[in-house]
């Protein structure tokens, strides 16, 4: 199994080339490409084809690095985006992640269900599971145009309608669509239930991607493996029991302000953290 990480742990929007060929010396095969989050950067506000140039060139720095961008994201926010003019906005900015997601070489993209940031209940819990019907039909028959799986990812709010992987996966089974999957966020779904329970109850056909860190079962810290209350054993032997041969994707990185030979030390062994998990998870699925 591939190992990834988030761009943004090497790499930014310009000079992206030390930083992949730092993240591929240190054992990653794949990123996942964080800078369609953000709306408000230099890459969102350029006219479609700036913008698609852009992308291909960072497609093209990666591929020559021996970096493959696997998985993206569109942007979120914590505006609930539950008028018709937010939700415009957000559609248009998500549909050109999607397009960027094209351009950048990759299948996958993450996205967040349409919600509130944070722990107040929605005053319409209907509305919004309807509001995200309507927003996902519409983006995956988008989307499918330019062969990119959207991926719904469970998230950490308990006081939401869609927050358990179950709840993600009955939505997505709900709407039928083939080019609409499951992102299993390992940080949030400690907080209520064992990863591996999550992954076997997703299953293969519906798991598409991973966003894989850890914290201390109350807050959502993206901590580095190990450094939490994950059962990463469990997790991988769930991997390898469903068959799964995606690409184990850290969204987590090492952070602090190390002297440079001290942050390689510790970007090196977060690497190999992931790279125990991945090979234990190939492991499980010979048994």
């Amino acid at each position: 199994m591939r190992i990834g990480i988030v761009s943004n742990a090497y790499f930014g929007l310009r000079d992206c080339r030390p930083g992949m060929a730092r993240m591929r010396r240190h054992g990653y095969a794949c990123a996942d490409y964080q800078d369609f989050m953000n709306p408000g950067n230099d890459l969102f506000r350029c006219a479609e084809p700036e913008f698609e140039r852009w992308v291909r060139e960072i497609r093209a720095a990666a591929a020559e690095e021996g970096v493959s961008i696997h998985q993206t994201h569109i942007p979120w926010s914590g505006d609930p985006c539950d008028d018709e003019g937010l939700l415009r906005v957000r559609y248009e900015q998500s549909f050109k992640a999607v397009r960027g997601t094209a351009y950048i070489g990759s299948e996958y993209i993450a996205a967040h269900p349409i919600m509130p940031f944070g722990f107040a209940r929605e005053q319409d819990a209907q509305r919004f599971m309807e509001i995200n019907r309507v927003f996902f039909d519409k983006l995956c028959t988008d989307a499918k145009d330019y062969g990119v799986t959207v991926c719904l990812e469970n998230m950490p709010f308990p006081m939401h309608p869609m927050y358990l992987p179950a709840h993600i996966l009955a939505f997505v089974k709900e709407l039928d669509r083939d080019n609409l999957r499951v992102c299993l966020d390992t940080g949030h779904s400690v907080l209520y239930e064992n990863p591996a329970d999550a992954v076997r109850l997703i299953g293969k056909d519906y798991l598409a991607i991973l966003h894989v860190h850890d914290n201390n079962g109350r807050s959502d810290y993206h901590t580095l493996p190990f450094t939490g209350v994950v059962k990463w054993g469990e997790f991988a032997d769930a991997l390898g029991e469903i068959g799964f041969d995606g690409v184990l994707s850290l969204e987590t990185s090492v952070s602090g302000n190390y002297p440079p030979e001290l942050r390689e030390y510790n970007e090196i062994g977060l690497s190999d953290a992931a790279r125990w998990i991945a090979d234990r998870s190939e492991r499980a699925r010979m048994v």
